[in-house]
């Protein structure tokens, strides 16, 4: 049954976080003061003062008119005020603060004042959440220049910025070292790195950190939804079934659409498990905190088939059509049901529309084949003569179901329908199709022979198993079961090594009606290359395998992959070199044993196609990967 789509795990703009933390301007850098005139001292002494008490303007200001008024533009206290006063316009901030202070950086390189600005700077960025000009600056500072705490500080912040940036990447490199480093960016490092974790497809990873910070007070109200989330990302539902339903109560502080997603992550844990009385409780607690682009077709589904289980047809009647828009297995299976609740509900004339809407696509053959029965048994009921349409519904099920099971059920109703039209004669067409005796024997007879011959097959009782084959194919009711008599002939001549006219078989069978329906259709194709190929007819061996790789089935990738490989070597047979080369590329590519002769043939196929560093180069990389292959010696 079709499982829903849950809303993405943490959408950026869910990602904002109160950080607190920082450096506060002017406590991060105490000035020594150096001795001046008395009148200097004084002004500095004010400047100071005012700056501690976070008077950044008058601050500014008196440092402003002692460094007009200084005579020694090299001194220490000089420094300190142009220091002092770039940090007051930092903090007020000024729109030539940043000028302010980068002409700092410019005129004392050299004082160790230069690094502190420079930090102030980047924390300036990062406060505005400027997190691209914050990145530049923090990249800037030479980190071994950094006390250890500043070290930490420096690497968390710059990997908050990259992530704000979106470069994941470099970002998670940044937070990773700070993730065992206690202190105040620990947490918050641990929360960005799990995000980052997510979105490279590591679900586990992001929850066992999302997991670590779940007591932290700046996150307790923030992960426990994201942990949920992931807990049915990874698949660990019966953990998921203990930890979300504390998050439905009020206490929890989530919101109405987060308490929505949390239920309708316990709902579909429960749906999973097919317990769907405990499903339903959270699932409609979800349907209804749930509303337009949310109510997808995939919870409409669920929904709707959760109330279908339950035997509330009228409501699941309220789910199912959003589920039945598109043209896919879901709205297929969405009709289908809408059909089973209005027959439920003693309307057949809408679950006659439902089950022809399910009748059309053939996603799941067996949904399709039910509902095109339903259909047309309904058209039947609910027809008055002429019964045009009934006939129509029969006929067409028949021709694109021969062989149901309810094919004979199907024929009764359409001989009942001519009947009751009085088109005698097509009724007497039907009546010769389900009452024939030798016809019922003729299928006993082929059913019997068929299964005779594979048992004695499988007892590697060939011989004897090749009569009764020939045998069921006398009694040619069963047209696929016909055709089939054709491959397996050909199975035990390739056994008996007689591969010319196994070959024939197996073509034989591929002509033969009824082929089509059998799912050794494809298989035959292979199994007359592997014939052509064993007696050397490389062209019709060729044919075949081409063939087989076109059309046969993907669910098999090994003997895909060995039918590619046998391609190779009959062009190679056949002096294509160049196309047998591509072709054992295509093998080497995939990994296809034996890799030692595929690497080895088209070693051979570069020399023939003229290509001397090319059969170099791979015969070098067999001696390497395959020292031990039998083909060393002929590589040499």
């Amino acid at each position: 049954m079709p499982y829903p789509s849950l809303r993405p795990l943490l959408a950026p703009a869910t990602l904002a976080i109160g950080l607190t933390f920082g450096s506060a301007l002017g406590h991060q850098a105490s000035a020594q003061w150096s001795q001046a005139t008395d009148h200097q001292a004084t002004e500095l002494a004010r400047a100071k003062e005012a700056y501690n008490q976070h008077r950044y303007a008058l601050a500014l200001h008196a440092f402003e008119t002692w460094i007009d008024r200084a005579d020694q533009t090299e001194s220490n206290d000089f420094v300190d005020a142009s220091y002092h006063a770039a940090m007051s316009a930092l903090a007020l901030y000024h729109k030539d603060a940043v000028v302010r202070v980068k002409g700092f950086m410019t005129d004392f390189p050299e004082s160790p004042l230069a690094l502190q600005a420079h930090w102030e700077l980047a924390n300036y960025h990062y406060k505005r959440k400027n997190y691209s000009r914050a990145s530049e600056e923090f990249m800037g500072i030479r980190i071994r220049d950094l006390a250890k705490p500043k070290r930490d500080e420096l690497r968390f912040k710059l990997g908050h910025c990259l992530f704000e940036r979106e470069e994941f990447e470099k970002a998670r490199v940044y937070l990773y070292d700070v993730l065992d480093v206690e202190g105040e960016f620990q947490a918050p490092a641990q929360y960005y790195f799990s995000h980052i974790a997510y979105l490279n497809g590591q679900p586990q990873v992001a929850l066992d950190g999302f997991e670590r910070i779940a007591d932290h007070p700046a996150f307790a109200e923030l992960v426990p939804l994201y942990i949920a989330q992931l807990l049915h990302a990874t698949g660990q539902f019966d953990r998921l079934k203990e930890y979300a339903p504390p998050l439905l109560d009020e206490s929890s502080g989530l919101d109405e659409e987060s308490v929505a997603e949390v239920a309708h992550l316990l709902g579909d844990a429960w749906y999973r498990d097919g317990a769907f009385d405990t499903a339903s409780p959270y699932l409609e607690l979800a349907w209804e905190g749930t509303d337009g682009p949310g109510r997808n077709p995939e919870f409409a589904y669920q929904m709707g088939y959760t109330r279908y289980r339950m035997g509330e047809w009228r409501g699941a009647l309220d789910c199912l059509p959003l589920a039945t828009y598109g043209e896919d297995e879901l709205a297929e299976d969405g009709a289908y049901h809408m059909a089973d609740c209005y027959l439920e509900l003693g309307d057949r004339a809408r679950a006659k529309q439902a089950f022809r809407t399910a009748s059309l696509p053939d996603f799941d053959l067996d949904i399709q084949e039910d509902a095109f029965f339903h259909y047309a048994k309904l058209a039947f009921e609910l027809s008055f003569n002429p019964f045009d349409d009934a006939i129509v519904a029969f006929e067409s099920y028949l021709t694109q179901f021969p062989a149901s099971p309810r094919r004979d059920e199907a024929y009764r109703f359409l001989l009942q329908v001519h009947m009751t039209s009085r088109d005698y004669e097509r009724a007497l067409g039907v009546l010769d199709n389900i009452s024939e005796p030798d016809q019922t024997v003729m299928a006993a007879a082929q059913v019997l022979a068929f299964n005779r011959a594979v048992e004695l097959y499988q007892n590697k009782q060939l011989d004897r198993a090749l009569v009764f084959f020939r045998k069921s194919r006398s009694n040619n009711v069963d047209p696929q079961m016909h055709a089939e008599t054709f491959y397996w002939e050909g199975e035990i001549l390739y056994n008996q090594e007689k591969f010319t006219p196994a070959a024939a078989a197996f073509a034989k069978f591929s002509t033969t009606p009824g082929s089509y329906l059998s799912e050794l259709h494809n298989d035959a194709d292979y199994a007359r290359g592997y014939a052509h190929f064993k007696s050397e007819k490389y062209t019709d061996a060729l044919s075949a395998f081409r063939s087989y790789l076109e059309t046969g089935p993907q669910d098999d990738p090994s003997r895909m992959r060995d039918a590619e490989l046998r391609t190779a070597d009959c062009f190679y047979a056949l002096k294509s070199f160049e196309q047998a080369g591509d072709y054992y590329d295509r093998v080497l590519v995939r990994g296809v044993k034996p890799m030692d002769y595929a690497l080895f043939q088209r070693a051979m196929a570069s020399k023939l196609d003229e290509d001397p560093e090319g059969q170099v180069a791979r015969l070098e990389q067999l001696l390497a990967d395959f020292p031990e292959s039998r083909l060393v010696v002929e590589a040499l």
